[in-house]
């Protein structure tokens, strides 16, 4: 992982993400990166795709990976 931040990959197509990523970045600052999994899965090709489809999934320093409400919580542990 190139960023020493944790990022934060959502689904850039779902509606109801889009409302609640918004949300999240303005609590995290600057303190947690956001992408859309369309923009950045071929970067981590040790995910499955369709990990990237079911739920948010949060690339921590050091390669620890969380998906759904526990890579929510964990973002929004770094506000």
């Amino acid at each position: 992982m190139a960023s020493r931040k944790p990022l934060l990959v959502w689904d850039g197509d779902c509606g109801f993400c889009r409302v609640w990523i918004a949300r999240w970045q303005r609590m995290t600052g600057d303190h947690v990166e956001y992408a859309t999994y369309q923009a950045v899965a071929a970067q981590f090709p040790s995910i499955p795709l369709q990990r990237f489809r079911r739920s948010v999934q949060l690339i921590e320093p050091g390669d620890r990976l969380s998906q759904g409400a526990e890579a929510v919580f964990r973002a929004l542990a770094y506000a």
